[in-house]
């Protein structure tokens, strides 16, 4: 059984950079291509009232869509950035009681 995902990356030097490090991770790439970001609602609406033929330029930039795929159970789960961020979080209010602590025993 294999792993999928899908990840929007806002620029293509990002999308670059993303790739090695998925890759590195045991993910292969299935595809990859342009996804179109829209229109801008607030540039659209601010040319409308310039030019209304120039609110037709108010599109956003175009981000881009990789899939990712991999053998299911080959590679360790991902640590995400929250789990990262929430044993610093542990870890300085353990320092911090600590602190305390010994303040109170001084």
């Amino acid at each position: 059984m294999n792993e999928t995902k899908v990840v929007t990356y806002k620029s293509e030097r990002k999308m670059q950079s993303g790739i090695q490090k998925e890759q590195g991770n045991g993910w292969s790439v299935i595809s990859t291509g342009p996804v179109d970001g829209g229109r801008s609602a607030l540039k659209t609406v601010g040319l409308g009232l310039i030019f209304l033929p120039l609110a037709l330029l108010g599109k956003r930039k175009a981000a881009f869509m990789v899939t990712y795929q991999r053998e299911a159970g080959a590679y360790p789960e991902e640590k995400s950035r929250a789990s990262w961020k929430m044993t610093l979080v542990y870890v300085v209010l353990t320092i911090v009681i600590l602190m305390v602590i010994a303040g109170s025993c001084a």
